[in-house]
């Protein structure tokens, strides 16, 4: 990986985008509809494509471009991981679960190059020095996040403040459409059988003018429980998953209607295949 960064650094860079990608996603920005043609080949610059070593060419690669202008938490950088199931495949159901906030516990700068900066990770964070001090700081609950945005957040433009379920309805409900969005690019390739599922790790970055970027989904997502909020949402999490999954399958084998979900408690039902209501 060090041979292809250096290699595909010594290439031009592109010039930056005409309009921003919203949540990730290549198109338009919030409420814009794509453009209907594509432009020119002609109007797009000459960029010479990076030499990859002949090793690495069999795997595929994703480049995001750095969202340069995050909104801050006490001047540090955040997202939101939260979970989505897919708690069973024949049929389908799926299932949203909320999360916690990642932070950063060193000032943001863009023009930084220490990694705690600019990535919210535990096992990123643990390896600042004062980590065991400020720990149960650098993750809070999306009721922690709801508090500081009602009470801090200002509008750049026209100075309005957001609602005080801003948290739990406009960031959430965005969520969820990202979510239903990536899960209906991928269903037609996933394996489907009964018994089947999992449990993915969204991670979401929200900006200046609170707009909602994807920045990942994780197939393995960490289950730790170093910290006073992920003690308190973690394990619920796992019992909660085991207990509506083994009810899906339990379900699906007797050919029974999924709905309602006896086990659902904190997850939000966001799919379920028409044959299995």
């Amino acid at each position: 990986m060090e041979e292809y960064n250096v290699k595909f650094n010594e290439c031009p860079k592109p010039e930056p985008a005409a309009a921003p990608t919203h949540a990730g996603f290549p198109g338009c920005a919030d409420d814009e509809d794509p453009p209907a043609t594509a432009p020119p080949p002609s109007a797009a610059p000459a960029i010479r494509k990076p030499t990859v070593p002949r090793h690495m060419r069999r795997y595929s690669y994703v480049l995001q471009r750095y969202i340069p202008r995050p909104l801050l938490v006490a001047n540090c950088k955040f997202d939101v991981r939260c979970y989505m199931l897919i708690a069973g495949t024949q049929p389908y159901v799926v299932l949203y679960h909320h999360g916690y906030v990642r932070r950063c516990t060193v000032p943001y700068s863009l023009d930084a190059s220490d990694r705690t900066v600019h990535l919210t990770n535990q096992a990123v964070q643990r390896k600042c020095a004062d980590y065991e001090d400020v720990k149960d700081d650098t993750v809070w609950s999306m009721s922690q996040l709801q508090d500081w945005m009602t009470t801090n957040w200002v509008n750049p433009v026209d100075g309005s403040r957001v609602a005080p379920d801003w948290v739990d309805k406009t960031l959430t409900k965005r969520i969820h459409h990202i979510m239903m969005f990536c899960f209906h690019s991928v269903r037609a390739k996933l394996n489907v059988q009964n018994g089947y599922f999992e449990l993915l790790g969204f991670d979401f970055l929200i900006d200046e003018m609170l707009k909602v970027w994807l920045l990942e989904i994780n197939i393995n997502p960490a289950m730790h429980t170093n910290c006073d909020v992920l003690s308190q949402v973690i394990p619920p999490l796992v019992e909660d998953t085991i207990d509506v999954v083994l009810e899906v399958v339990s379900k699906a084998k007797r050919g029974d209607n999924m709905l309602p979900l006896v086990h659902q408690r904190n997850f939000r039902l966001l799919y379920v295949e028409d044959k299995a209501r």
